[in-house]
């Protein structure tokens, strides 16, 4: 909301994570994903509907992008947007849906039709009629989330995003995705080598401190290069973002590390 940069907020998730990673949850949901992609491709309208709500704390808006037989090979998605008088008709399922639990809206990828070029995205209201829920699921991380089915849900003309042929500029804003992802398992990974570090510190074995067994020492020199190698594939693919210079595979690499 400030005109900071992607490394800016890439900067901030850290910095609030080696306090409380969930806590950083908040800024990442305001500056990357979902939120990302509406300021960058979202009318006047669809603004002020979905994203204000996002940045004042009043709105989450869940992506839906993975399906039960499309994961990264995005192009097999399967939920479909057919033509309904001015607007459109959705069907299909979502999962690991990240935001679902606590969604005011959803950031749906659809298809208009057939090919690459045949790839949008949708906004859907929360409690539209033809969308429910399946159960809940958690991740690695302990956050829930849960399928998503719609059954000839409606959208509106207003509600599209991204329209036929928009592809391209929806995986850009995926790519900005993959940044925030990172920089919140990179802040998760320090804040557990902290207390693993505090740990290692004050407990005492045989006599000895933990940290003074070489083994442990070894293990820590390991975490510690990982975490610094990880942050800088990081820092390189948010900075080269900012500059107009996205890339798919340096975002891929820091999400991979």
């Amino acid at each position: 909301g400030l005109g900071g940069t992607l490394m800016d907020a890439v900067l901030a998730v850290e910095q609030i994570s080696l306090v409380c990673p969930r806590s950083a949850d908040v800024l990442h949901a305001g500056n990357f994903g979902p939120a990302r992609a509406l300021s960058e491709y979202g009318t006047p309208e669809q603004k002020k509907k979905y994203l204000e709500p996002t940045l004042s704390g009043h709105g989450v808006v869940a992506i839906g992008m993975t399906e039960p037989d499309a994961g990264s090979a995005l192009t097999e998605l399967k939920t479909t947007a057919t033509p309904d008088g001015d607007g459109y008709r959705v069907n299909g399922t979502k999962v690991f849906t990240t935001y679902s639990m606590d969604a005011t809206s959803v950031l749906a990828y659809v298809r208009f039709g057939p090919g690459i070029d045949g790839i949008g995205s949708v906004l859907i209201d929360i409690n539209s009629q033809g969308l429910t829920f399946g159960d809940t699921s958690k991740y690695m991380s302990g956050d829930l989330w849960r399928q998503l089915y719609f059954d000839e849900l409606y959208v509106s003309p207003g509600d599209v995003l991204l329209k036929k042929g928009g592809f391209k500029k929806q995986i850009s804003a995926f790519n900005a995705e993959r940044v925030g992802n990172s920089a919140r398992a990179l802040a998760f990974g320090r804040h557990a080598f902290n207390i693993a570090r505090e740990h290692v510190l004050y407990r005492r074995q045989f006599g000895r401190r933990l940290c003074d067994f070489q083994g442990t020492q070894w293990k820590f020199a390991e975490m510690a290069m990982k975490l610094e190698s990880a942050q800088l594939m990081l820092y390189k693919a948010a900075i080269n973002a900012d500059r107009g210079l996205p890339s798919a595979t340096e975002t891929a690499m820091a999400k991979h590390l």
